[in-house]
């Protein structure tokens, strides 16, 4: 979906939404698609026909005011006044709110009934105010575009009804690109930094989240500047906010400085605050030169209209928030070396949902890292609580026994919580702990931190990656879902609920590599199934070099609806098979007990190759080829492996393959000479009478096995 089409009529009603939520994971790039949307607007470039106002509003700045009028709250939002007040509320469906980050502060929005509602000019409690323009008490008409970190507004706003949800997914690879070409304005800088990252598949998957590559872009431009060698060794957002601070806080002396920052983190996330003034910073022992080194270290930023201060993003709040609890209070520490109630405090919080920030739960993960532990004990110039790690490795499992049904965004969090670890043995004990579920995932980071999470599962015995079925519509897109299972079956949990993805972000060759680096990885799995994925010829490639692997004991792959991308990225190839010599395809079969290839555009020639890997495999039981143009040409091909004695297979299924009588020949030949194939399934084709009475003839020679037709 683009921008301008954000208010579009839904294609079921034709009604427009008064409200859309752009939702998604910390440092995405919700806010600045809030602002240029605004700043499109004023430029002419959207919206010109639909709104005639529209007032962007900062939350957190919002949350520094008890009380408001909605005419107060307007003029806030202008720099000039484009018009009298009273004529601009006289068109509410003209009017356009954007509400940006509306889950920061610690309130319910809740409405007021219409009996109570004020005049415009009459102050009110700002989180009263906004309750009822979004309930609809107050400017019925007028629309509203919110970004939030978390899907579960209902309880900050009761009356929320019919959204329309659009989850803001990153940058793709070519935007990613092209942020490193905007932030380095020396094209040679950016292309050694490219270089650099791209060599790093952890590092350029974790850059499509906007913040991770500022991170990343600021590190290696200041090491650029200071001469020094280019290396980036982190794969984890945790160990680059450490290598940020090691480059920017070269004082030892002002190291000491930085438990006051990550105090006063910590008392602004129990305290529900982002905005903090000036008397805050100092009675955190924060005074004026500490906090002018700080801003220049771009660790803090000043609002000058409103006097305060914040960190430059919220997610570094968040680290600091880790490593205050991680660290421990000094004077609590002095007298107990041990102590980590901040942890179990944090942690009984976030499950209490008092709390609905994630990023801390992963830092305090990520501090666990060996390579981050030397580096926090280098800059902070103490260890970290003994026993965080106890303690984190129990609130896991317990995490991990809990979580035996489909439920998002829980798996994916505690996924990547376990990745910041980077610590096998910990990943291990708590992946021993799943039973198996379903987990959706849209980029190239969830899939990044699940593949590194279920290699270590060694009880996994399938996985499934494909679409999530049909949409509903075009707003309802069907969403991408991994599911694993260990002997048990679990429903699919269908969340379609109306939502769109802004700036589609598929999953790149690299990622494909990583996933199926896993069938090496975890020998037991026996089951791949990867329907309806485009996969591009590259990533063929590399699952074609991985079921070749020795160490690869896959039974059964389905690839129904599966597409092959050309390396153009301008036309799909047809036949998957093009792609698969024949003696790659004899490799391919080797361990192969299942291979589903339903709905794939297989075509005879295709057939062809397909047919000399099952005279070769003895493995292959079961071929699953409906919805494929077959065609009697095709049939020709398998019939005539299927006659060899060195043939396996047990069960072919054909329905709706364009077979006719002109087949039927070749296929009872093949039953009167197979002594394997138990099962044979020809439904939705045109055999005709002719072809039935063909068949029949097979079916009644004394060799014929057949057993279910």
């Amino acid at each position: 979906i683009k921008i301008r089409d954000l208010f579009c009529p839904c294609p079921e009603t034709q009604e427009e939404p008064r409200i859309v939520i752009l939702y998604g994971v910390d440092g995405i790039g919700k806010s600045t698609l809030a602002r240029q949307v605004q700043k499109a607007w004023e430029k002419g470039q959207i919206y010109q026909d639909h709104f005639q106002h529209i007032f962007y509003f900062s939350c957190r700045e919002l949350a520094q005011s008890n009380v408001i009028s909605l005419a107060e709250l307007i003029t806030k939002a202008q720099a000039a006044p484009s018009a009298p007040l009273e004529q601009v509320l006289s068109r509410p469906e003209q009017l356009l709110f954007i509400l940006d980050g509306i889950d920061e502060p610690r309130w319910v929005l809740q409405e007021q009934s219409t009996e109570v509602c004020l005049h415009w000019s009459q102050p009110q409690e700002v989180a009263a105010l906004l309750g009822s323009l979004l309930g609809k008490t107050i400017l019925p008409e007028a629309s509203f575009l919110i970004t939030t970190r978390t899907v579960d507004l209902q309880k900050l706003i009761p009356s929320l009804k019919q959204p329309r949800w659009v989850e803001v997914l990153g940058f793709s690879e070519s935007g990613r690109k092209e942020y490193f070409y905007n932030y380095f304005t020396d094209e040679s800088q950016a292309l050694r930094a490219l270089f650099l990252v791209e060599s790093n598949p952890a590092v350029w998957t974790m850059c499509l989240v906007p913040w991770l590559s500022w991170l990343v872009c600021t590190c290696l431009k200041q090491q650029m500047e200071s001469g020094e060698d280019l290396t980036l060794t982190t794969t984890t957002a945790t160990g680059l906010c450490l290598h940020y601070l090691s480059q920017v806080i070269p004082a030892q002396c002002l190291r000491h400085q930085l438990r006051g920052i990550c105090s006063l983190a910590a008392e602004g996330i129990w305290q529900g605050k982002s905005l903090f003034s000036l008397d805050d910073l100092r009675k955190h022992r924060l005074d004026k030169p500490i906090i002018s080194a700080f801003l220049k270290m771009r660790i803090l930023q000043k609002h000058p209209t409103s006097l305060t201060y914040s960190f430059i993003h919220l997610c570094f709040q968040e680290f600091f928030v880790a490593m205050s609890c991680a660290l421990g209070d000094e004077e609590e520490r002095s007298e107990h070396p041990n102590s980590i109630g901040g942890v179990r405090r944090l942690l009984d919080a976030y499950e209490r949902h008092v709390l609905v920030r994630a990023p801390t739960r992963c830092f305090l993960f990520g501090l666990l890292s060996e390579q981050v532990g030397r580096e926090m004990e280098s800059i902070f110039t103490c260890q970290r609580a003994p026993e965080l790690k106890q303690e984190l490795l129990q609130w896991a499992k317990w995490e991990a026994q809990e979580m035996r049904f489909p439920r998002q965004p829980g798996f994916l969090e505690l996924f990547h919580c376990l990745y910041e670890t980077q610590d096998e043995e910990f990943v291990t004990e708590v992946m021993g702990h799943f039973q198996g579920s379903s987990v959706y995932v849209q980029t190239d980071m969830e899939l990044l931190v699940f593949t590194f999470c279920i290699k270590f599962c060694h009880h996994v015995e399938s996985l499934q990656l494909h679409e999530g079925g049909q949409p509903r519509s075009t707003w309802r897109p069907a969403r991408v879902i991994l599911h694993w299972e260990s002997r048990i079956s679990v429903p699919n949990d269908d969340r379609c609920f109306c939502s769109q993805k802004v700036m589609q972000v598929p999953v790149t060759d690299a990622c494909w590599q990583l996933l199926f680096s896993i069938l090496k990885d975890t020998g037991n799995l026996k089951e791949l199934d990867l329907s309806g994925n485009p996969l591009s010829c590259s990533a063929v490639q590399s699952l074609s070099e991985t079921l070749r692997c020795p160490c690869c004991h896959l039974e059964t792959l389905r690839l129904r609806k599966m597409t092959v991308v050309s390396v153009t990225h301008n036309n799909l190839h047809s036949d998957f098979w093009l792609i698969l010599p024949e003696n790659d395809m004899k490799a391919v079969l080797t361990n192969l007990i299942k291979l589903g290839l339903a709905n794939c555009g297989l075509t005879a020639e295709g057939c062809k190759d397909l047919a000399f890997g099952l005279s070769t495999s003895q493995t292959l039981t079961e071929l699953e080829l409906s919805f494929n143009m077959v065609t009697d040409a095709g049939a020709k091909h398998l019939c005539q492996r299927l006659r060899q004695q060195s043939c396996r297979l047990q069960r072919l299924q054909l329905v709706s393959c364009g077979l006719t009588f002109s087949c039927c020949q070749d296929l009872a030949s093949m039953l009167s000479t197979s002594r394997s194939l138990k099962e044979l399934d020809l439904q939705q084709n045109d055999l005709g009478d002719l072809g039935v009475r063909l068949l029949c003839e097979g079916l009644r020679h004394p060799a014929c096995s057949l057993t279910l037709l």
